[in-house]
């Protein structure tokens, strides 16, 4: 097997399996955020001070479980979710890479934006549309679903696609251009190929941290297209157009402090975790003498 520039570059079904692990396990540890960061992003009246404020008026008025409300589709739905990115990358890296085996830069992009459409298209969208309807009503997965597909069809759960192709596709290219830049730095650094479990965690925080700060205005949009209040919007344009008159251009920015609560612990989870699965599940696929 030729041997790429990245460490996780080769078999599309080791970093699929691999890839799912580590969305279900960092799904489980950082959903609290995420329920925070959507209730800021959607409000319009100012309901919430901010990050400490919002989680206290949900735990006072709605229990401590409503932090976790949505828990159960998002940990189902991110292990697919990851292992798509990932198998998704792992396969458009393999057809960029160079006869060395090799990637530069930009090759590196155009696999991550390849694999931000993937996820956002077979998993991102529906989830997510779910994920926000679920937390603005406080509904159960069960009948909230079931109450979204009654009332709109299969494409009330495919709200936003459009902006959410966008914001997976900067987001991925972003993360493992960053993350893949790192990792060169590291090696010359330590004269290793192999990184530690810690400077994975590390690399994936500031790839999470890059591209949050990228992506914040593109998120903020989509879950506002998501959201309950979707049907004022008359497109993507639209939506854009009435939060940056009615609230101001830093509207589009709602929600970035309980986003990187998330996605920066997040990412160091996945990069981490990634780095030390991904040679155990290789291992029960291609034999020592292949690699």
């Amino acid at each position: 097997m030729k041997k790429s520039k990245y460490t996780w570059h080769g078999v599309p079904v080791v970093a699929i399996i691999t890839g799912s692990i580590c969305g279900g396990i960092e799904a489980a540890v950082t959903w609290p955020n995420e329920v925070i960061k959507t209730e800021l992003q959607t409000q319009t009246d100012n309901k919430y001070k901010g990050v400490i404020d919002c989680a206290r008026q949900k735990i006072r008025s709605q229990g401590v479980i409503s932090l976790y409300r949505g828990l159960v589709p998002i940990v189902l739905g991110s292990m697919p979710k990851a292992g798509i990115r990932f198998g998704g990358y792992t396969l458009a890296a393999n057809q960029l890479q160079d006869a060395n085996g090799k990637m530069g830069s930009l090759q590196s992009v155009m696999a991550g934006i390849m694999a931000g459409s993937l996820e956002a298209t077979f998993a991102v969208t529906p989830l997510e549309t779910l994920k926000t309807r679920l937390i603005n009503k406080n509904l159960p997965f069960v009948s909230g679903t079931a109450n979204i597909l009654r009332t709109e069809g299969i494409g009330g759960i495919y709200k936003g696609l459009v902006p959410t192709i966008a914001k997976q596709s900067a987001n991925q290219a972003t993360r493992f251009f960053v993350y893949n830049n790192y990792v060169e730095i590291v090696r010359n650094h330590t004269g290793k190929q192999e990184l530690s479990f810690w400077y994975a965690v590390f690399g994936g925080m500031v790839a999470g941290t890059c591209s949050s700060f990228v992506n914040q205005p593109v998120d903020t949009i989509k879950t506002r297209m998501q959201g309950v209040g979707a049907t004022q919007y008359k497109s993507t344009l639209d939506c854009i157009t009435q939060t940056v008159r009615n609230e101001g251009p830093l509207a589009l920015y709602k929600g970035l402090v309980p986003r990187l609560g998330r996605v920066v612990p997040g990412q160091g989870i996945i990069f981490g975790v990634y780095n030390r699965v991904s040679p155990m599940v290789e291992s029960l696929f291609i034999s020592p003498d292949k690699k």
